[in-house]
């Protein structure tokens, strides 16, 4: 029943069969998230982060972004991974957020390997390491990370932890702009 909760406020959200109402939607998936889905409560974390549906509280997001992660749920792990990492609504530990992104990235997220990703391509909270880099953002697109395309198409473009291919470049470019993922369309 919590995730017919969780599935009519992802309609209501989006506006697929019913009329957009970010209100009910939020309505949803509070009530998801009291009768324990995760996925309502990173729905509603989602909410609470982004203002859109209920006043912006960084620190409340935070908090269910914790209990989906703590629930079994990695994309709320990666999510709270994310707010270490920017310090919104909780102090900015950049160790933190490379812990999250690996238990989120072990767990079958590919948003967490993506994350991870960056972290090793720009050293933040880990040392920096190309390799590992690339390997995450191979791993994730493998996993259908659109993102991660575009970077795994940045760093054989460039020769970054990989050998310089530019055929290889243009295949994940054209395969990441075709998921959406727009700076990687020109």
């Amino acid at each position: 029943e919590m995730l017919g909760y969780d599935s009519q406020g992802m309609m209501y959200e989006a506006g697929e069969g019913v009329a957009k109402n970010a209100t009910r939607a939020t309505e949803l998936y509070r009530k998801a998230c009291d009768g324990s889905s995760m996925y309502g409560c990173n729905h509603l974390g989602r909410i609470y982060e982004s203002g859109e549906g209920a006043a912006k509280d960084m620190t409340r997001a935070a908090e269910l972004y914790r209990k989906a992660c703590k629930g079994g749920l990695m994309l709320g792990c990666s999510y709270l991974g994310t707010m270490y990492g920017s310090g919104e609504g909780i102090a900015k530990d950049a160790a933190r957020e490379v812990v999250l992104y690996r238990k989120a990235c072990d767990g079958g997220s590919m948003d967490g390997c993506n994350r991870l990703g960056i972290c090793y391509d720009e050293g933040r909270g880990v040392v920096k390491d190309l390799v590992q880099a690339v390997d995450l953002y191979r791993k994730a697109c493998d996993g259908g990370s659109m993102d991660s395309c575009g970077r795994l198409g940045f760093c054989y473009d460039e020769g970054r932890g990989v050998a310089k291919d530019a055929a290889r470049a243009v295949d994940l470019y054209r395969k990441a702009c075709d998921g959406g993922i727009t700076w990687t369309c020109s």
